[in-house]
């Protein structure tokens, strides 16, 4: 008679479920320790300014410990923006060509890779070094779950001559 008096509690224990959250289940991507500075260039004029971006950042991809299986992860692309306003500065943004594109991430794990602005000449750099703070923002896609996550950094500030 005793154990009767504990069945409805656990009947109620019993019903209810624990849903996972969604970075338990599907590659997260997020993007730290960014930094830019513009190495001042011969070319261009006062007027349309331009020199040469240099920068790295650090991509890390995660699964979570609920996830099904790991997954194959692409780096689609990545870009830099106005923080504020979130214009593009540089679309796409180059990088090293021995940075990977592509990531295998397995359950309850995380990947990293620091990334390399690869700008071996002048672009335009009046509105990169005219705003305030920039963003890298990027995307990521989950071949496991066939999502395309974007991603982006914290704003920073640019370093201009």
């Amino acid at each position: 008679m005793n154990l009767l008096r504990h069945l409805p509690p656990l009947l109620l224990l019993a019903g209810t479920s624990c849903v996972p959250e969604v970075e338990d289940l599907e590659v997260g991507a997020t993007i730290d320790e960014a930094t830019l500075t513009v190495e001042k260039s011969a070319f261009g004029s006062a007027a349309d300014p331009q020199g040469t971006p240099q920068g790295t950042f650090r991509l890390t991809l995660s699964l979570g410990e609920f996830a099904s299986g790991g997954s194959d992860v692409r780096v689609e692309q990545f870009a830099l923006v106005n923080a504020e306003t979130q214009e593009a500065y540089l679309s796409p943004v180059l990088l090293a060509a021995s940075d990977p594109v592509q990531f295998r991430v397995e359950v309850n794990s995380s990947k990293q890779h620091r990334y390399t602005l690869a700008y071996d000449k002048p672009v335009k750099v009046g509105g990169l070094c005219g705003a305030k703070q920039v963003q890298f923002t990027g995307t990521i896609f989950d071949g496991a779950r066939g999502k395309t996550t974007a991603v982006k950094s914290q704003p920073i500030a640019v370093s201009c001559p």
